[in-house]
């Protein structure tokens, strides 16, 4: 999907995910240490809820706003090598813009 801001305007591309979607992304970290990791969502339907899980340590997200935010979540910890981090909506439905670690 084409993402838009609160105006209609054109702001890049968003997933779309509804209750018990999910989506994985897989990272490489040169080191095992924790990152610090935020999402920039919307909710589509609210509440919205997401789940962000990485071998058994998990976190779960409150979507409030209709409006983009970037939502920062407690640090998470990465292996050396080959993360799998996964994104599940547990209520409502969101629309994701980008995930950023560092």
């Amino acid at each position: 999907m084409i993402a838009e801001d609160s105006e209609g305007k054109t702001a890049g591309y968003a997933i779309e995910l509804s209750a018990e979607e999910w989506t994985e992304y897989r990272i490489h970290s040169q080191e095992s240490r924790d990152y610090a990791v935020s999402i920039k969502v919307r909710a589509i339907a609210l509440p919205a809820t997401v789940h962000v899980s990485r071998a058994g340590d998990s976190q779960e997200l409150a979507v409030t706003s209709s409006d983009w935010a970037e939502l920062t979540m407690k640090a998470i910890p990465l292996s050396s090598g080959t993360n799998r981090l996964r994104i599940r909506v547990k209520s409502g439905a969101i629309a994701m813009d980008h995930l950023k670690i560092e």
